[in-house]
């Protein structure tokens, strides 16, 4: 009798042959089933070791041949016992009562064969797992599909990270082939072939760990926000191939394990892999969370939305899969055979579903696209230093496996900024050598985002205060960040250089007074950003400063014009060896200078002016160890000089002077007086005069070519002069030469050649800075300066044949440059691109005017040479002077978009307008800029600009500042 009772199940019961079913029993006498019985078993005798192997289906089949029995039944073989419904059964197969009654051993062989309602052998739990792998090979095989046509149009822009994805979705693709040919043959067969099952399990395995790999690879940002990874690449061979193994593990018992149950090897394998999983996805989220910052300080806004999408495509798989965690352990209360079967079909497919929408998102975020290149450009500036170091090192070699006294050295002459950005994330190796105590650090914040200034201050700067010994802050924001409370700079104790430009006065006081505690500080450079209210404050606290040697101080006051004297009320001897002031100053100061610094070695002012009755000391000062000088002189007449030298300048031994106007410094009889009796030690002369007789020309000459006497040329003292093409010649340019003394050359052009000689000059070389001040070029020779990159253009001056930029290519090598200053109000607009189209490496621009109309500006977006320079110039740095519309300010954003830092004067009225535009989510040519000056404002707008970027929410975190009149913003 047959009975088949449904497992776990509220309606469970039996079912016997003679209900539901076309199955009825044997028509045999008891007589004739004795017989047999007894047949059956003498049957069994012969076949004792066959029967053994009653699992083999040819044996069996051939026993059932030789058994009378099966004559009874086999007009039952096409009958068939139907379920009801889904579900586990069990079969019960029993004997008759009235065998009870005989003596004789029973034993029947059975071959149970269930077939679905779709023709197949697949078990009902097992049906959903074959559709569902028909369903994912077919989408994978998409995937890979998509995958070639989508790299295939991109080849050209394919990088590491293409790859990796590209095959990981083929890997896929195969995994989901080997389990549809497993579950396949089961199907169709009614039983596993091992060779398949064993090599789908592999595959799983494999790609559940390539996938893990995958996404650890992405969330560093390998290939976007990266060009390499280092050491981590062994790191992730190591731990893949650690979860792989485990994996393998715990697959090849599943395969031996009989189902539903759980072996100790499955147990412990299960909690090693949940513990490597965590570590995983800490590792990830510790990973994308930096790359992340990365992007963000880079102020990388596309990179930086696929980095989000990606993140949040992440955090939506790990929530769907804690609440199927959570599903799950309610559905254990849950026992009815139906709602198991259903779970089972749940469960299968929804762990698999998570992979293929995360893989078809990564495909599409990571794409290649046509601005690959420009963004890939953009990524490598900050990588180019690691890769010139493996170019030194050589082939052979790699940089990490250098000692660590090597890698020391090499970071010594770096900026420390670039060993951050490059070598900091790069290991724990690196980072442990970046932190060591042991290797100072030189620190310089010039043009950086506030988020990336954030990051790198908490990393590198508050950490490591201790281990400074340079420290350049050019930001006024910084200094409040770094300097708040002033306090803190007393925990520089290594600190030896100091720049502080751009420095608010509020807190300058605080900070001098707190520098005298650093032990090792010994050269300064102050830049204040307002203007100084007390300058003798400011000199007496700086001559405090008990172990500096070098100071430079540039500085403005409310009366700069009239330069008011410094009146020192403290007389302490300062240690100060090199002292430069950029600033208007008192000649009446000079001997409180000198009484407070008596071993001063060089003396520079940029501006020294004199007065009607200057109030000086008579006595001289012994300056013993004064031996160089530079001064610009301005109202101060030579006789002053005079008196001025003979007091303070007796031993020096270099002179640099500057004047203007006076042309008693044209009489060179008058110089060599001075030089025997004032200077005898003199070695060096270098003098430069702008300005002239405003008699006639002869005038002029004669006067300069006093120059020429025996005693200059003795001297080895050379000189020469320029005139402005336009005016007369009783005036012009004086200056020293042979050799040329002097980073900036003024340059003008001769036209008249019987009054000037036109000679070459020497030593041109050291020239940095080339100021153009003529109006006009109409000569062929010119001098030419190979090593300057810092040009000036005072006038638009016309030439005589060839185009402007030609002109300048001849005066210096236009592809150096890397700072352009135009002055000139006139100068066209498009003069101005097809010079930047000309200097691919300039980084800062300078326009005093800039004026366009409407009509023009759309004139000149359609101009090829302008969208060339829009999409190849690397200008960071822009000032421009005159006021912008929002149209104009609209051209300067999409002419220049790696621009970082922008001065720029705005019309009130349309200020809003721009804040808006300039951070609109749709504005993607600004996606660098963090720094915005609005010169010459209002204090007011400084009020109305927060509340407009806070009200509308522009910005999340920035900061904003209001100093004379120009508004600064960062963020």
């Amino acid at each position: 009798m047959f009975t088949m009772q449904q497992v776990d199940c509220d309606d469970s019961g039996e079912l016997y042959v003679d209900e539901l079913t076309n199955i009825t029993a044997p028509n045999d006498t008891h007589s004739l089933i004795r017989q047999k019985l007894e047949q059956i078993v003498v049957n069994q005798c012969k076949d004792e070791d066959q029967h053994h192997f009653a699992g083999d289906v040819s044996k069996i089949k051939q026993n059932n041949t030789k058994s009378p029995s099966t004559f009874a039944v086999s007009e039952q073989a096409d009958k068939i016992l139907r379920t009801w419904t889904n579900g586990y059964y069990f079969i019960e197969i029993f004997e008759p009562d009235f065998f009870e009654s005989f003596s004789f051993y029973f034993d029947i062989s059975i071959i149970v064969s269930i077939e679905n309602r779709y023709g197949g052998y697949i078990t009902a739990d097992e049906y959903p797992a074959l559709v569902l792998y028909r369903v994912m090979f077919g989408i994978y095989a998409i995937y890979t599909i998509l995958f070639l046509l989508w790299y295939t149009l991109f080849w050209r822009k394919l990088h590491n990270i293409h790859f990796c994805i590209g095959g990981s979705i083929f890997l896929c693709m195969i995994q989901q082939a080997a389990y549809l040919v497993e579950y396949e043959t089961v199907n169709r067969r009614g039983y596993q072939i091992t060779l398949f099952t064993v090599s789908a399990e592999l595959l799983s395995c494999l790609q559940r760990t390539v996938l893990r790999m995958l996404y650890v690879i992405i969330s560093l940002g390998y290939g976007i926000a990266t060009m390499h990874i280092g050491p981590l690449k062994l790191k992730i061979f190591v731990v893949g191939l650690l979860y792989f193994i485990v994996f393998i593990i715990e697959g090849w018992d599943h395969l031996h394990v009989k189902f539903g149950e759980l072996s100790t090897i499955q147990m412990i394998s299960g909690m090693v892999l949940f513990v490597m999983d965590m570590k995983i996805i800490s590792w990830i989220i510790k990973s994308l969370s930096i790359t992340i910052k990365t992007l963000h300080s880079k102020n990388n806004i596309d990179k930086l939305n696929v980095y989000r999408y990606f993140q949040n495509t992440l955090i939506f798989a790990l929530i769907a899969n804690l609440s199927m965690l959570v599903w799950s352990i309610v559905a254990l209360f849950d026992n009815t055979c139906t709602s198991n079967i259903k779970r089972n079909w749940f469960d299968i497919t929804f762990y698999t579903m998570p992979y293929s929408l995360i893989l078809i998102v990564v495909m599409f975020l990571f794409r290649p696209k046509k601005e690959e290149v420009a963004d890939q450009n953009d990524d490598e500036d900050n990588e180019i230093l690691i890769l010139r170091l493996f170019l030194v090192i050589g082939n052979k070699s790699c940089f990490e496996n250098l000692a660590n006294e090597t890698i020391y050295e090499i970071f010594q002459y770096l900026d420390v900024y670039y060993v951050y950005e490059g070598f900091f994330y790069l290991n724990q190796r690196f980072q442990n050598i970046i932190v060591n105590k042991n290797f100072l650090i030189q620190i310089n914040v010039s043009t950086m985002s506030k988020s990336n200034f954030e990051l790198y201050n908490k990393n590198m700067i508050e950490p490591n205060k201790h281990r400074i010994n340079y420290l350049r802050l050019s930001n006024q924001f910084t200094i409040d960040i770094i300097f708040l409370p002033t306090h803190i700079i007393c925990d520089y104790i290594q600190l030896e250089r100091l720049i502080l430009d751009n420095i608010d006065v509020k807190y300058l006081n605080n900070i001098l007074e707190h520098l005298t505690f650093l032990p090792k500080l010994h050269s300064l450079v102050l830049t204040p950003i307002d203007y100084v209210q007390d300058t003798s404050i400011f000199f007496i606290s700086i001559f405090s400063l008990p172990k500096l040697k070098s100071c430079t101080l540039t500085y403005r006051t409310k009366y700069d014009e009239q330069a008011m004297p410094i009146y020192m009320t403290d007389f302490k001897d300062s240690p100060i060896e090199y002292f430069v002031i950029n600033n208007r100053f008192s000649i009446e100061s000079l001997n409180d200078i000198f009484l407070c610094l008596p071993k001063l070695r060089y003396l520079s002012i940029d501006c020294l002016v004199g007065c009607d009755d200057p109030d000086i000391d008579q006595d001289p000062i012994v300056t013993k160890y004064l031996n160089n000088v530079s001064i610009k002189l301005d109202s101060i007449g030579f006789n002053l000089l005079q008196e001025l030298i003979k007091l303070f300048f007796y031993n020096i031994e270099i002179l640099h002077i500057s004047t203007k106007f006076d042309q008693t410094y044209l009489d060179g009889k008058q110089w060599e007086e001075l030089i025997l009796s004032s200077m005898p030690n003199l070695r060096t002369f270098d003098i430069s005069h702008d300005g002239g007789t405003y008699h006639n020309q002869l005038t002029y000459h004669d006067l300069i070519n006093q120059f020429n006497s025996s005693f200059w040329i003795k001297k080895q003292w050379f000189f020469t002069h320029q005139h402005d093409s336009q005016e007369t010649f009783d005036s012009g340019l004086f200056y020293s030469t042979n050799p040329y003394r002097r980073k900036t050359y003024r340059f003008y052009w001769q036209y008249n050649q019987q009054v000037y000689l036109n000679m070459q000059e020497k030593n041109l070389n050291i020239v940095k800075h080339v100021h153009i001040c003529s109006k006009q070029i109409i000569n062929n020779y010119v001098n030419y300066f190979s090593n300057a990159n810092q040009l000036t253009i005072e006038h638009y001056f016309k030439t005589s044949d060839d185009s402007i930029s030609t002109t300048l290519n001849r005066i210096l090598p236009l592809k150096q440059l890397t700072k352009l200053n135009i002055k000139s109000s006139n100068f066209p607009f498009e003069q101005i691109i097809k010079l930047i189209h000309l200097t691919p490496n300039l980084h800062a621009l300078k326009l005093d005017f800039l004026y366009l109309n409407e009509i023009y500006l759309k004139l000149i977006e359609q101009n090829e040479i302008f969208r060339y320079v829009s999409n190849t110039n690397k200008i960071t740095n822009i000032d421009i002077g005159e006021k912008c519309t929002l149209e104009i300010f609209q051209l300067i954003m999409y002419l220049f978009p790696q621009v970082e830092y922008l001065k720029i004067r705005i019309n009130k009225k349309e200020i809003n307008q721009i804040i808006r535009y300039l951070f609109s989510k749709t504005t993607n040519k600004i996606r660098r800029l963090f720094f915005l000056c609005i010169s010459q404002i209002s204090k007011v707008c400084l009020r109305e600009l927060n509340f407009l970027i806070k009200s509308e929410n522009l910005l999340n975190d920035y900061s904003i500042k209001y100093i004379n009149r120009d508004l600064y913003l960062w963020w």
